[in-house]
């Protein structure tokens, strides 16, 4: 059993890598549309798919909000939990927790992420 740990060290690693570089691959599409601030942090965009940028939010795909409202807080804690392991067992398990809300929510977000779980 100890002899796969590795393993799962390794694909956590390589998720939070991939998380990451999603995210910042996003705010830098957010910046060049002049919508970064308020697009990377906010559960409704500006994001201009099915109009000009106006004065209200037009997008309408909550899976974007839905993945700030899970997505940020499950990168921290998938980043920070590792270092707490040897201090805190017990918040380092219940972090492990996260996927019953990850999951639904990557599988909402994305239409073909079935395929990767």
């Amino acid at each position: 059993w100890e002899r796969g740990l590795w393993m799962h060290r390794a694909f956590g690693a390589a998720s939070l890598v991939c998380m990451l570089l999603h995210i910042l691959s996003y705010w830098v599409r957010f910046a060049q549309l002049d919508c970064f601030p308020y697009d990377a942090f906010h559960l409704q965009q500006y994001y201009p798919v099915n109009g000009p940028k106006g004065n209200l939010p037009l997008y309408d795909n909550f899976t974007i909000g839905l993945m700030v409202l899970v997505g940020y807080p499950a990168l921290l804690v998938m980043s920070v939990g590792p270092l707490l392991r040897g201090k805190s067992w017990e918040l380092f398990r219940f972090s492990h927790y996260l996927f019953l809300v990850l999951i639904p929510a990557v599988l909402l977000h994305g239409s073909s992420a079935w395929h990767f779980m």
